[in-house]
């Protein structure tokens, strides 16, 4: 039986811009604190959990039953996984993520996200906030 490859060029490239992100600010030494309960907000305008269903579907029309693991499957599930990241993981069409990452603080769920914003080929920014 032949193994899939579960990374894309997308994810790829997130995870590389992540990891840089980390290391230019100093937390390269992964896990990091568990207390802090680190987490991710990505935002898509395209949307980025196998694009392939889409196309693929007769109709052009996503099932419900298609999304029992979309955000894992997504960028910002394979990068918490990368990294191990075991707070929130959203996955935003429209927003800023920095606001959504600084709502977690707020809610207690994390002192640590990880904000960005990316689409297909490009990444568009990266940002760590820490909350108190």
């Amino acid at each position: 039986m032949a193994r899939i490859e579960d990374t894309t060029e997308l994810r790829g490239m997130v995870e590389a811009a992540i990891g840089r992100a980390l290391v230019v600010e100093g937390f390269s030494a992964l896990p990091l604190p568990a207390e802090w309960n680190p987490g991710i907000v990505g935002r898509t305008d395209y949307g980025d959990g196998y694009p392939e269903m889409w196309r693929d579907a007769p109709d052009h029309r996503l099932r419900p039953h298609q999304f029992g693991s979309a955000v894992l499957n997504s960028v910002v599930g394979h990068c918490a996984n990368r990294f191990g990241f075991t707070g929130p993981q959203i996955l935003l069409t429209r927003g800023d993520p920095k606001e959504v990452a600084k709502l977690q603080f707020q809610m207690g769920r994390s002192r640590f996200m990880i904000a960005c914003r990316y689409d297909i080929g490009a990444v568009v920014e990266v940002c760590i906030l820490m909350g108190a």
